[in-house]
């Protein structure tokens, strides 16, 4: 019997050094890809490697959703979905990490860059109205408040009515 408990305490211990060392191998490749997304020379954004950033971030959080890393990894996704023009992808991670990390420091800006990706991307008003209704009676104190505001009074008024309405206002 104590042999049997010696072999599964050490079983553990292997399982876990290889999940640790898969884990540290993972956030390792992510940074390096991170690295070489932009061109050092061009200063062009590479597609195909932000795919594959993208997919990276995923797996990662998809295996260890309790580190730390796993929201922070999600929410440099929504960011790559959105430079890589697939906005409805970047509102899904958005709503994931609202979900999953309610704690998350940076989940009270996801609320905000949904109804931004809304407004801006895909001119979605009404959408971007109630996110950013949303976000400001729920954070109603954060440094981005004020901006959901402006931008909520301004959804849907082209550049012109804009200039004309700042105009205005200054005379």
């Amino acid at each position: 019997m104590r042999i049997f408990s010696i072999s599964m305490v050490l079983l553990t211990v292997l399982f876990l050094a290889a999940c640790t060392g898969k884990q540290e191998r993972m956030s390792a490749k992510i940074s390096k890809l991170e690295q070489s997304l932009v061109d050092s020379v061009s200063r062009t954004f590479d597609k195909n490697k932000a795919v594959a950033l993208i997919k990276l971030y995923d797996a990662y959080a998809g295996s260890y959703p309790g580190d730390t890393l796993s929201a922070q990894y999600l929410f440099k996704m929504s960011e790559l979905q959105t430079h890589a023009e697939t906005p409805q992808a970047a509102i899904q991670t958005l709503d994931r990490i609202i979900r999953e990390y309610p704690d998350f420091r940076r989940t009270p800006e996801c609320m905000f860059l949904k109804g931004f990706i809304y407004d801006n991307n895909l001119a979605d008003f009404e959408k971007a109205k109630v996110c950013y209704m949303e976000f400001i009676r729920s954070h109603p104190e954060h440094y981005f408040a004020d901006d959901a505001q402006v931008l909520l009074d301004n959804l849907g008024k082209s550049p012109e009515e804009l200039i004309r309405q700042f105009e205005e206002k200054g005379q």
